[in-house]
């Protein structure tokens, strides 16, 4: 036998220790979950989430599909969003969760009930119109759907990218989660005229054009209504409008 085939076999030999090893070693002892963000998190959600997640103990930690239990939790728990799945060697596996907030209620096409989507337009639960009132209420846009089709899933840009921007504008202006709703309990869309409208708590209008940067729009719409509107008489009426001429943001009396 020669040198070279002898060395082949003792590589082959290596690598089968290092894997029978491996398989020995880096077991699965335990899985936990933990709440990031403040986020309070039940027994039983936690043990939930370890199930969906498919991650079983006993299995080898170097096996486990992070995208696939990732997906699996994200689908069965609505309001769970995953910000990590990290091996913890050598035997553990911690599941990193967060909750997901509803900021907007979306009309169920045919239905008496809201779709409530977060920041990421995922859709976290189905509510009655007494479940809505911290949120902000979409006008002339619906989805369509059963509860088990529309529950977990996520809007499409192509068709709700602008409430997306709406909502990412309002977290530009420190308006995150429920807040947003309370300062804007109607969010009017108007395609036909280009623009969305957004109502004040009061009854002041802000008038976004649908064709630009909507996000940043909305900021600055913002800052103009918290210089120029917010608590004075204006506030009670009136509509913040984006000036064709000057480029700038001006009130307009009703």
């Amino acid at each position: 036998m020669n040198k070279r085939l002898i060395g082949l076999f003792v590589a082959v030999a290596a690598v089968v220790v290092i894997v029978v090893v491996c398989c020995v070693m880096f077991v699965i002892d335990d899985v936990t979950v933990t709440a990031v963000s403040g986020m309070q998190l039940s027994d039983e959600e936690a043990s939930a989430i370890v199930a969906d997640s498919g991650i079983e103990k006993g299995s080898g930690i170097f096996s486990v599909d992070e995208s696939a239990a990732i997906n699996a939790i994200e689908k069965n728990n609505p309001t769970i969003c995953v910000i990590a799945i990290e091996r913890v060697f050598p035997n553990d596996v911690d599941i990193r969760v967060a909750r997901r907030t509803g900021v907007a209620a979306i009309p169920i096409d045919g239905s008496d009930r809201y779709a409530v989507v977060d920041r990421d337009l995922k859709i976290v639960s189905i509510a009655y119109p007494d479940g809505v009132d911290s949120l902000a209420v979409v006008d002339n846009f619906i989805v369509a759907g059963d509860d088990e089709t529309l529950l977990g899933s996520f809007l499409t840009e192509s068709a709700a990218g602008w409430l997306g921007q709406v909502i990412e504008g309002a977290e530009m202006s420190y308006l995150v989660q429920t807040r947003f709703g309370e300062m804007f309990p109607s969010v009017r869309y108007r395609p036909e005229e280009n623009r969305v409208i957004l109502v004040t708590v009061k009854g002041c209008a802000v008038e976004i054009p649908l064709d630009g940067d909507i996000a940043t729009m909305f900021n600055y719409a913002w800052n103009y209504y918290s210089d120029h509107v917010y608590d004075t008489e204006r506030e009670n009426g009136g509509r913040i409008v984006l000036d064709a001429q000057s480029g700038g943001w001006t009130y307009v009396a009703n």
